[in-house]
């Protein structure tokens, strides 16, 4: 998901269409893989907090 939404540049709605989820799945997920990249990158959790 991360890869085409952002290294292909996709939109939420093109990257959900392609993947047969709704937007606001993209959303949330992309949100969540973006949290663990920073996570395993930097070793600082996010303002969220650490992934459970």
């Amino acid at each position: 998901m991360l890869v085409l939404r952002f290294y292909c540049d996709l939109s939420v709605e093109e990257t959900a269409g392609i993947l047969g989820i709704s937007a606001g799945t993209v959303k949330s997920q992309a949100a969540r893989g973006l949290d663990a990249l920073r996570l395993l990158m930097t070793g600082a959790p996010s303002a969220r907090g650490e992934l459970s």
